[in-house]
């Protein structure tokens, strides 16, 4: 199980799917998707985390409030209760409307279970 399998149930949402951070010059509206730390002190010398939790997040980022939540609840629909690996995705809206370098996102937290449902 791995980050890019979630990534890839995006896929029929119709919209830029990126892991990490999305490119330079990617046009809106996309979801970025990046696992959350357990613990930001466990860090390398580089700063890059070293231990992750069993969630992802995914921020979905559009030109509106509105539209960045529209897109937040596609992607809840897209993952809730899929099948990745040996794991059943739980998805939940973490945040909606932040205004982030002039667009807007809304937040998903995808938790992985280990097993079925």
């Amino acid at each position: 199980m791995d980050m890019t399998d979630i990534t890839a149930l995006l896929a029929g949402i119709g919209v830029g799917h990126y892991d990490g951070y999305a490119p330079t010059g990617a046009s809106l509206p996309y979801v970025v998707n990046r696992p959350l730390l357990i613990d930001t002190v466990e860090t390398a010398i580089n700063g890059g985390a070293v231990g992750w939790d069993y969630q992802f997040s995914l921020y979905c980022c559009a030109g509106s409030v509105n539209a960045s939540f529209n897109l937040a609840v596609a992607a809840i629909s897209a993952l809730q209760g899929q099948r990745s690996g040996d794991s059943t995705l739980a998805a939940s809206m973490g945040y909606s409307g932040a205004q982030v370098e002039g667009h807007y996102e809304s937040q998903v937290t995808v938790q992985i279970n280990q097993g079925g449902i």
